[in-house]
C-alpha cells in the first residue's frame, strides 16, 4: 500500500481528500504506539510522503514526530512495528527537555529508549555542555556512551578548549567519566590522562580537579593537585597533594558535611614534610555546629604543631600576621524555659616567637547557668553563674566560682529611665602557689535617654541623647593570677554622655553618627578619650571608629575603612588602623576595575608607617571568556615573592 501527498495531524484533522489515509493512521499507528508505551499519550507526525509496507511505516521528506514534549526531525524515518525500532537518517534533530541531539544517522528503540546516533552531537542546555562523537549510544533515559568523543562548553567547530577521549560515559546519577582523555587548547594537545571525571548532568561529581601551580621565592615552584570526592548528597571531601620544589612535600584534606539531625561543619587537615628544615608540620582548622531542640553546640578548631607554619606557607597575610590561635567549644542546653546551661572550653596558642606555650593559661573547662530576664513585679530579674578551671603546664593555676544576680527597672517612652542593681561573689582556689580568696562585687548603673525625630521630607533624623552613670565596688584583693578580663575590673565611678544620630530615607538607614564621652571619678585623668563612630552607606560606604584625647586633642586610636564605586565596574577601597599605645599605623589601599570588557584587575597594597614599610602588594588579573577564565596573582612581601596561576573551565571547574 502506497500513499502520496502531505499527511498532517495524524490522529485527527485531515482534509476530505485524505479520508482513507487518515483512517488507516488512526486504526494502525495510534494503537501501535499506545501498546508500545502501555499508557495514554498524544502523538503527532507529519512528512511529505508516507509509505507502509510489511509492518514498517516510512516517513520521507521533512519527517517530524512529536510525542510527550519530545520532537524528532529528520529527512527520513522508518518505524518497525514488530521491534518498536525507529531508523532515522539525514539532518537528524532530536529535542526533549534539556537535551538536543543531532546527527547523520540513527537507530532507536522506542520501548526501552535506547539506540545509536552516528556522527552526532548532544547538547545539554542548562550547563551548556557540547558533546560530539563518531558514535553516540543512548543506554537509557539519561545515560549516554560516546565513542571518539569531544566535550566542551565553548561554541564553534574549533572550541577554545575541549576534552577529547577514546570513550566517554555520562548519566544523571554519576556524571561524566572519560577514558584516554586529552585536554586541548584549540587544536593543541596540552596534557593527557588515562581517566577523567566531570560533573556533567549532576551537581557534584568525584574526580580530579584542575591543578594550581605557581612560584614563591621561599618554596620555589609549587604544584597543587586536588581530588574531589562526592561521598554522598550531604558529605564531600577534597584531598590534594602539594609539591614545593625547594622545600618539601605535603597534602591537605577538607571534609564537609550537613546532617539531617542538625549537625554541619567542615574540617581541614594539612600535613607537610619540610626537607630543608627537617621538620614535619601539622595544622588543623575547622568549625562544627549542632542545632537541636534540646540545645546547641559549636566547636571551632585552630591548631598547629609548629608556630611558624602560617608565616612560612600561608599566602593569606591575615593568617601569617595573626599572633593567637584559638580552639573553642561551646554547648548550650535549656532544661527549663528561660534557663540556659552551658559548657565552654577555650584553648589558646601564642605564635609569637620566644613565648613559652607552657605558660599560656587555658580555660578547661567552664560550666555555667544563665537565667534570662523575667519579671518580678515592676522589676526584671536575671542571673549568671559559672565555675571555671584555668590550667597550664607551668605557672599558677586555679578555679573560680562566680555568682551574679541582677535586678533592673525601667519606665518611660520618649524620655526613658533605666537602672539596674547587682551583687555578686567570686571565689578563688589557686595552686602553685596555693591561695584561697573571695571577692564581693556591687554594681549599680542607670541611664536617662531621650528619643527625638524630625522629618525633612526626603529623610528623617532620629536623635538619641543619653546620660549614664556606672558604679562598681569590689571588696578584697585582686588575685595575682589574671584568669580573664573579669580580673581586670576595678572600682569604678563613671558618668557617660552619648549622642546618637541616625538618618533614614526610603531606602533605609544611610548614616549613623555617635559621640561618647566618659568622666571617671577615680582615674588620674578624669576625662576619658572621646569616641566617635560613623557609618554610612551612601553616597559611599564608610565605617570609622576614632578615639581622641581631650587634653591633647590628638587621636589615640583609629580604625577607618571605606569604599567607593567611582564609575561602573570601578571600585576603590581603603583601611587605616592606628594605635598610639601599641605604636602601630597600617594602611591598606585597593582598587578593582575592568581593563577591558573581559579582563578584570584587582590590586591591594598593605603599608606599615611605623617602620615595617611594605607588608604586601598583591595584584590579580582575571581574564574571563564565555567558557573559561585565567587568574594570575602576583604577591610581594618583604623577603618573599609569589606568582600563582589558575585556570577555570565553565561547567567543569571554578577558580578560587
Amino acid at each position: 500500500m502506497r500513499m502520496r501527498g502531505r499527511a498532517r495531524g495524524i490522529g485527527g484533522g485531515a482534509a476530505k481528500s485524505m479520508i482513507g489515509p487518515t483512517f488507516i493512521f488512526l486504526v494502525f499507528i495510534v494503537p501501535l504506539f499506545h501498546a508500545v508505551r502501555a499508557r495514554a499519550f498524544e502523538e503527532k507526525a507529519q512528512a511529505d510522503e508516507l509509505i507502509y509496507q510489511e509492518g514498517a511505516f516510512t516517513f520521507k521528506g521533512h519527517a517530524q514526530i512529536q510525542r510527550d514534549g519530545t520532537t524528532l526531525k529528520a529527512d527520513r524515518a522508518t518505524y518497525y512495528e514488530k521491534t518498536s525500532e525507529l531508523y532515522i537518517e539525514g539532518n537528524i534533530h532530536y529535542e526533549s527537555g534539556d537535551v538536543i541531539m543531532q546527527g547523520d544517522e540513527g537507530l532507536f528503540n522506542l520501548e526501552n529508549e535506547t539506540g545509536f546516533l552516528y556522527n552526532g552531537s548532544v547538547f545539554f542546555k542548562k550547563e551548556n555542555y557540547h558533546i560530539k562523537g563518531q558514535t553516540i549510544e543512548k543506554l537509557g533515559e539519561t545515560d549516554y556512551q560516546v565513542w571518539h568523543s569531544t566535550l566542551t562548553t565553548c561554541q564553534g567547530d574549533c572550541p577554545d578548549w575541549s576534552f577529547n577521549s577514546r570513550v566517554m560515559k555520562t548519566n544523571a546519577r554519576t556524571g561524566l567519566s572519560a577514558f584516554g582523555m586529552t585536554f586541548r587548547v584549540k587544536d593543541l594537545p596540552v596534557f593527557y590522562t588515562p581517566y577523567f571525571t566531570a560533573p556533567v548532568q549532576v551537581a557534584r561529581k568525584s574526580g580530579l580537579l584542575l591543578p594550581e601551580y605557581g612560584y614563591r621565592q621561599f618554596t620555589g615552584f609549587y604544584l597543587k593537585l586536588p581530588y574531589y570526592w562526592a561521598i554522598s548528597s550531604n558529605r564531600d571531601l577534597t584531598a590534594g597533594l602539594d609539591v614545593y620544589m625547594n622545600r618539601g612535600l605535603g597534602g591537605e584534606t577538607e571534609y564537609r558535611y550537613m546532617e539531617t539531625n542538625g549537625m554541619s561543619g567542615d574540617q581541614r587537615i594539612t600535613v607537610l614534610r619540610d626537607w630543608k628544615a627537617d621538620r614535619d608540620y601539622l595544622a588543623a582548622r575547622g568549625a562544627h555546629f549542632y542545632y537541636g531542640d534540646a540545645g546547641d553546640a559549636f566547636l571551632a578548631v585552630d591548631m598547629l604543631n609548629h608556630r611558624d607554619f602560617y608565616q612560612l606557607y600561608n599566602l593569606n597575610l591575615q593568617d601569617s600576621e595573626s599572633r593567637y590561635l584559638e580552639t573553642r567549644g561551646e554547648a548550650w542546653i535549656e532544661p527549663f524555659a528561660g534557663v540556659k546551661t552551658y559548657l565552654l572550653t577555650r584553648l589558646f596558642q601564642d605564635l609569637e616567637p620566644g613565648v613559652d606555650q607552657k605558660t599560656i593559661l587555658q580555660k578547661l573547662p567552664e560550666a555555667g547557668v544563665f537565667v534570662e530576664p523575667r519579671e518580678l513585679g515592676p522589676m526584671t530579674f536575671t542571673l549568671q553563674s559559672d565555675a571555671a578551671n584555668f590550667w597550664r603546664e607551668e605557672g599558677q593555676t586555679g578555679e573560680r566560682f562566680r555568682l551574679e544576680p541582677t535586678l533592673a527597672h525601667s519606665f518611660g517612652d520618649g524620655l526613658s529611665f533605666f537602672q539596674s542593681f547587682g551583687a555578686g561573689s567570686r571565689t578563688y582556689s589557686l595552686q602553685d602557689p596555693s591561695e584561697n580568696m573571695e571577692r564581693m562585687a556591687f554594681l549599680y548603673q542607670n541611664s536617662l535617654t531621650a528619643r527625638l525625630d524630625k522629618n525633612y521630607g526626603s529623610f528623617t533624623h532620629y536623635l538619641e541623647p543619653s546620660l549614664s552613670f556606672y558604679h562598681e565596688n569590689l571588696s578584697g584583693n585582686q588575685p595575682a593570677l589574671i584568669m580573664d578580663s573579669t580580673e581586670l575590673e576595678q572600682n569604678t565611678n563613671t558618668v557617660e554622655l552619648s549622642v546618637m544620630n541616625r538618618f533614614f530615607n526610603t531606602g533605609g538607614e544611610f548614616l549613623l553618627f555617635n559621640v561618647d564621652e566618659q568622666y571617671d571619678f577615680d582615674a588620674p585623668r578624669r576625662l576619658q578619650p572621646v569616641t566617635l563612630n560613623v557609618s554610612s552607606a551612601k553616597p559611599f560606604a564608610l565605617r570609622a571608629q576614632l578615639a581622641v584625647d581631650p587634653y591633647s586633642t590628638r587621636i589615640t586610636t583609629a580604625d577607618v575603612e571605606g569604599g567607593l564605586e567611582v564609575m561602573k565596574d570601578t571600585l576603590i577601597h581603603f583601611r587605616e588602623r592606628y594605635s598610639k599605645d601599641e605604636a602601630t599605623w597600617t594602611h591598606i589601599f585597593g582598587a578593582s576595575f575592568k581593563i577591558m570588557s573581559n579582563l578584570l584587575f584587582d590590586s591591594n597594597v598593605w603599608l606599615d608607617s611605623k617602620g615595617g614599610g611594605l607588608r604586601e602588594l598583591r595584584t590579580t588579573f582575571n581574564y574571563i571568556s564565555k567558557c573559561w577564565n585565567v587568574v594570575l596573582t602576583v604577591a610581594k612581601r618583604p623577603n618573599d615573592f609569589a606568582v600563582s596561576f589558575q585556570i577555570g573551565l565553565a561547567g567543569i571547574v571554578k577558580t578560587k
